[in-house]
This record gives structure tokens, sequence and C-alpha cells, in this order.
């Protein structure tokens, strides 16, 4: 499987989920990668030998029209997935089904530094949500979501900590419902349905099925000393 990957900042949540993917046996994931200015993401693709094309324009409609160009000429992908700030336009998720990576349990907290919107509501339950990419802010179609109870005296960079661990799990949930094909998408490659019943928790709807997928999150949570997913 082909997977574009969008980023801006620095990348942890991909350098993790990368990591628990190239040790899970059996799949095959190539990636290609894209960003629009320097970061931390651009120098993890440097260190692992992952090619990458920096698209350097403010302007939202010719990124995007660049990008799906770029993936394109590259062999095409099965799916993006967007960890990334800014609006992408129907020149790539016309063409392309395109995930996005929300830090809040939407339809709550749209748009930019939602952790630290939903911080200074002072929410009892801090979540992110996998959807669809459409020509809405953040309004797509919601494909999983993970969340986690807040307790009075976690910091703000405490959320910011538990959000990277709901991202990382996202990534590899987004990824195994393409791997396995458990989407049905009805409309183009915006309004997709799951296709077959899924395992769920109370904190995570859908959980993984992929066993290393799973053992690679919880290792992750006793590296950080955290408890996120279950």
């Amino acid at each position: 499987m082909r997977v574009g990957i969008i980023c801006s900042s620095g990348g942890s949540a991909f350098s993790s989920a990368f990591k628990i993917i190239g040790s899970t046996p059996g799949i095959d994931v190539r990636f290609a990668c894209i960003s629009d200015r320097e970061c931390g993401f651009e120098r993890f693709c440097i260190s692992t030998n992952l090619s990458y094309r920096r698209i350097d324009t403010r302007d939202n409609a010719d990124f995007s029209r660049r990008a799906a160009l770029f993936l394109d000429e590259s062999g095409g992908v099965d799916v993006i997935i967007l960890l990334f700030s800014r609006l992408v336009t129907q020149e790539m998720f016309a063409k392309f089904p395109t995930l996005n990576i929300h830090p809040a349990l939407l339809p709550a907290f749209v748009g930019f530094n939602a952790v630290k919107q939903a911080y200074n509501k002072r929410v009892k339950f801090l979540g992110a949500t996998l959807h669809m990419v459409d020509s809405s802010i953040d309004g797509g179609a919601i494909i999983a979501q993970t969340c986690m109870p807040i307790l009075p005296f976690y910091t703000e960079q405490q959320l910011g900590k538990f959000s990277y661990i709901q991202k990382v799990f996202l990534i590899l949930e987004g990824l195994e419902l393409f791997l396995e094909q458990r989407l049905e998408f009805q409309q183009g490659n915006v309004n997709p349905k799951l296709a077959k019943p899924t395992p769920v928790t109370d904190r995570c709807n859908p959980f993984l099925t992929n066993s290393f997928f799973i053992s690679g999150i919880m290792d992750l949570q006793k590296i950080e000393s955290v408890d996120v997913i279950k």
C-alpha cells in the first residue's frame, strides 16, 4: 500500500507510527512524504532515507494541486494522511481519499490550537478524531475517535503528550482500515462507511485489530509513562 503523508510540524507522531509499522511483519506500506516548510518532519525523512518533496506556496489550492501532481508522478497513493495545520482543497481530496487527524473530539474545538482550546475550557475528556477531508473546516465524515478522562491538575503540557499518543494511534488505525479494506466509499472520496464490524473500547472507536500495532502503541505508552489508549 502506498500512503501520502503531508506534515509541516515536528513529525513526532508520524515517526513513532513509522517505527511501529516498520517492526510489523507481513505488511508492505510505502510512504510518499510532503512538507511545506523546513521542519522536524523533513529532518526525520532525511534520517530514515524517506524521500520527500517540499512544496513552498502559501496558496492552499496551489499547494493541493502540486501535491496531487507529485503523488501522481510518484506512482499514486491509496490514501493521504494529513498531519497538517492548513486547509487542502478538492484538487487533492477529490483525487485521493484524504484523512485528517484533528486533536479534539469533533465537532468540538475545530480549527487551530485544539489542545489549547480544550485546556482553556477545562474539558473533562481529551480526544482526537480521524476524519475524511472535504471542503469544510474539520467537518468531514468521522472515521475514528479516541478519548480519555482529564483530571483537574493536568497541565497543558500533559494534555499535549496525551494528544501525541492519540495521534499515533489514529495513524495506525487509519492505515489498518485501508490495509484491511474495511472502508467502503459511497460518494467519491469523502463519505465512507465501515464495511464490517470492528472492535471498540470505551476509549477507542474503533480499536486496532493488528496485534503488532497494539503492542507497539502499548510499548510507546510505557516509554512515555502515560495511560491513554486501552
